[in-house]
């Protein structure tokens, strides 16, 4: 399945070869290790029905990606960069503003790095910078943190959610 926007700009929903080539190509270098999952355990979700990963490609190019956990009403972006060279250049704001329209009945969560537990004051500006990102793109922080293998994040969702320690725990079970 593809939507194509922008032109000769596509989202394409990936397969497993495609996936398993962003992982070994771009998420090993855009995630520190301590928040990359490994690649069987996406791939296991895949097959379970539970994960869908999209690519934004203009022509071979990838320039975004984003890999979703979906739950019926729920989805957790478990992954979402944009190509080094290309940060800063909006293709985020279209990838997650597509996101947004193709997932429209669902509930969008999302887990930030908590700035709060930055280790120095760069890290803290950057992580800032993730959770303006999402605001900007209509997410609102939800006052619910979590803590998974050591890492601090606050929760955003799109639209606000009603219960987001609920829905977030619904998600990490089935994961």
């Amino acid at each position: 399945m593809s939507y194509n926007f922008l032109g000769d700009i596509m989202l394409t929903l990936l397969n497993k070869e495609q996936i398993t080539k962003i992982y070994n190509e771009y998420m090993v270098e855009d995630f520190p290790p301590d928040e990359l999952k490994p690649l069987e355990s996406m791939l296991s979700m895949l097959e379970r029905g539970i994960y869908a990963c999209y690519g934004l490609f203009q022509g071979e190019n990838l320039l975004a990606y984003a890999y979703l956990t979906i739950l019926d009403n729920l989805v957790l972006v478990d992954y979402l960069a944009v190509a080094k060279h290309l940060r800063g250049s909006g293709i985020g704001t279209t990838l997650i503003g597509t996101l947004k329209e193709i997932l429209a009945d669902k509930t969008i969560v999302i887990e930030c790095e908590n700035p709060d537990f930055a280790t120095h004051e760069n890290d803290r500006r950057t992580k800032l910078r993730r959770i303006d990102f999402y605001k900007r793109s209509g997410f609102i922080l939800s006052g619910v943190s979590s803590n998974l293998f050591g890492v601090e994040y606050v929760i955003l969702t799109y639209p606000k959610c009603k219960n987001t320690a609920a829905a977030l725990k619904k998600i990490y079970l089935e994961m």
